[in-house]
């Protein structure tokens, strides 16, 4: 078998010689839609999240302390 490249019909897949190597597919985006929750659904959310002693939200004291990771872009 010669040694050229031959592509094989899935266009992901190319040949040389006796070997098939498949071509790396860029990755899709997955974003999922951003659901915002009702009035009722958000209550619900933080009342359960209040009765989580090992994961309690931040309190404004907490969450004013937080500085970003990386400066903020200009």
């Amino acid at each position: 078998m010669s040694k050229q490249k031959i592509k094989d019909a899935d266009s992901s897949v190319v040949s040389t010689g006796d070997a098939k190597f498949r071509r790396a597919q860029p990755e899709r985006s997955i974003v999922p839609a951003l659901i915002i929750p009702s009035a009722a659904e958000d209550r619900l959310i933080t009342a359960a999240a209040l009765s989580d002693p090992d994961a309690l939200p931040m309190t404004n004291a907490q969450l004013r302390q937080l500085r970003p990771a990386r400066p903020l872009p200009k």
